[in-house]
């Protein structure tokens, strides 16, 4: 009989809630959040059956109960936003008194007070270049000007790709990274080089001008086959030297009868009486970070005719002159490629000052400069004063050439101190001297280089004064190394 009347309490219960009028509220109209996202918490009251309906695109965020017979506490769940635009969505409930709702609404990141900013170097070549992407926003990149276009925009970082630069001078942009409402975000100030190698990266480490004494006369060949130059890649990264030139002063440093130039260049351009190229087409001669290039006068073996002498037939390069003088022709190793000859002063062969009384210069001309483009525009002309010991007399500047101090890359005077006049290039490029021997004909000076010092960090010294910067009368360094090994 218990039994009996607890069912129908039950069911009288029952039928009691079923005759109240049904019952649904919600907590809140919109929900609001932020660009972290996270989670709020929504008070469903009912006394009736509902479903909640989250939109299919909606994915950005959760709810902890869909469904629900009763007084339900619900946790909506936001996920992070990057983008400027706020985004909202409608989760509607499906409910005995018809359909309710409310908004979740979340705005984006907040743009900075200060946009990043970095500045970005870029070598003439141009190609990809990628920097990084301020994180925690959708971004755009903004307009560029028509040499930079951008290749792929990623989460952290944004790929460029540059025109190569075929002007001789360097140009410049600023890359803005905004967010899609236009406010900025970053600033990247962007320097394109006219070059691909810059000023100091590529050193002449070592000149060898004064050739090795044959022990049965106590004196050089006079075709100082055995002379050379070291050229070492003082940077970080791989670069090519195809392209480089190698050029000797046109007039002394160290003479008895100084030149007065009525209308001087060295502010703003070398002058030289040579100028020998690397040969390629930009990425032929590639030279790894420490590593070198040794150019010699004639790539052969010189230990077969003078014990004092080296073996250079492993040489990456010699120059090779085509002699109009039969008695002075110039011998050629068909397995060692030749130095280009854009101009030489000689007729015959060409010897470096044996007691280096001239200074080299290595080279970059802009891009599109070809041979006959440099001969035709770069052509030193000219009067000076050669004061001699017989009196003043005006002279013409012949057989010479003008190379712009902005294309040079290094240079090194050398000198002796005894009949010292004047360096042969600006302060800007080499504000000092170096020697081999103290006086004009230095029986001593044979076999011995200028070899520039190294640093602490292993690095070539380069302070623009090859006072400081080299060892005068050093032992030549192939002294030390046996046969060469290409591009050392």
């Amino acid at each position: 009989m218990k039994k009996l009347l607890l069912i129908l309490s039950a069911a009288l219960a029952l039928a009691a809630c079923k005759d109240e009028n049904p019952v649904f509220t919600i907590s809140t109209e919109e929900l609001k959040f932020d660009a972290n996202g996270g989670e709020q918490k929504v008070f469903i009251s009912t006394n009736r059956d509902w479903t909640a309906q989250v939109p299919q695109t909606d994915t950005w965020y959760t709810v902890s109960a869909l469904s629900g017979t009763s007084d339900t506490e619900v946790t909506v769940t936001v996920e992070p936003y990057e983008d400027a635009t706020p985004r909202t969505s409608t989760l509607t409930f499906d409910t005995a008194l018809g359909l309710r709702s409310f908004k979740i609404t979340q705005n984006g990141p907040v743009p900075p007070e200060q946009p990043e900013s970095s500045a970005l170097k870029v070598r003439g070549k141009g190609g990809r270049v990628a920097f990084p992407a301020v994180q925690g926003y959708v971004y755009e990149v903004g307009e560029t000007p028509e040499w930079i276009s951008v290749a792929e925009t990623r989460k952290d970082s944004v790929v460029l790709q540059l025109d190569t630069n075929r002007t001789d001078a360097y140009r410049t942009a600023d890359v803005v990274l905004k967010t899609t409402a236009g406010a900025e975000l970053e600033k990247v100030s962007l320097e394109q080089s006219w070059r691909n190698i810059e000023p100091g990266e590529v050193l002449i480490e070592e000149v060898f001008f004064t050739s090795n004494a044959l022990p049965t006369t106590g004196k050089p060949d006079k075709f100082h086959g055995d002379q050379y130059f070291k050229i070492t890649n003082n940077s970080d990264e791989l670069l090519y030297l195809d392209g480089l030139m190698i050029s000797e002063a046109k007039y002394p440093s160290s003479t008895k009868t100084p030149f007065e130039f009525l209308d001087p260049i060295k502010k703003e351009a070398c002058g030289v009486g040579t100028v020998y190229v690397i040969p390629g087409g930009g990425h032929d001669v590639p030279v790894e970070p420490g590593k070198s290039l040794i150019i010699a006068n004639n790539a052969q073996n010189h230990l077969a005719t003078n014990p004092n002498s080296f073996d250079l037939s492993g040489a990456d390069f010699e120059w090779y002159d085509k002699s109009t003088s039969s008695s002075n022709q110039d011998v050629d190793n068909p397995d060692v490629p030749n130095l280009d000859i854009w101009f030489t002063y000689s007729l015959s062969i060409w010897v470096l000052h044996d007691r280096g009384f001239k200074g080299y210069i290595i080279s970059m001309p802009p891009y599109g400069v070809t041979k006959e483009s440099y001969l035709a525009g770069y052509k030193w002309e000219g009067k000076y004063i050669n004061h001699s010991l017989a009196g003043d007399f005006e002279m013409s500047i012949s057989k010479a050439y003008k190379i712009p101090n902005t294309w040079v890359l290094d240079g090194v005077n050398t000198a002796i101190e005894e009949d010292f006049q004047y360096t042969s290039w600006d302060e800007s490029i080499d504000a000092g001297w170096t020697h081999c021997g103290k006086i004009d004909k230095d029986p001593e000076r044979y076999g011995k280089s200028v070899l520039r010092k190294r640093g602490n960090d292993g690095k070539l010294t380069d302070t623009n004064n090859s006072t400081n910067d080299f060892t005068p009368d050093s032992t030549p360094s192939l002294k030390k190394i046996g046969r060469l090994v290409k591009n050392r």
